[in-house]
């Protein structure tokens, strides 16, 4: 998966996570009102950090073995 891929789907996740917690608390009550948005951050978070875990382990591959050896010259 690329890099924006990764960012765009993290930013899915938090998004519908924050909109589900946040629809839940309301519906509770106004003594929870910032949980759900508490609860989607951190979710987002988790999800975040995994992905970002995932992407560092490879780094190595990224930076290096990812890249052409050699460079074509343009006419």
């Amino acid at each position: 998966m690329t890099t924006r891929k990764s960012a765009a789907l993290t930013m899915i996740v938090f998004f519908f996570t924050h909109m589900v917690a946040v629809l839940v608390t309301v519906q509770i009550g106004i003594n929870v009102y910032g949980l759900g948005s508490t609860v989607g951050g951190v979710i987002g978070l988790i999800f975040a950090f995994l992905r970002l875990r995932k992407m560092v382990n490879s780094l190595n591959y990224r930076l290096y073995c990812s890249q052409p050896i050699m460079m074509e010259k343009e006419d």
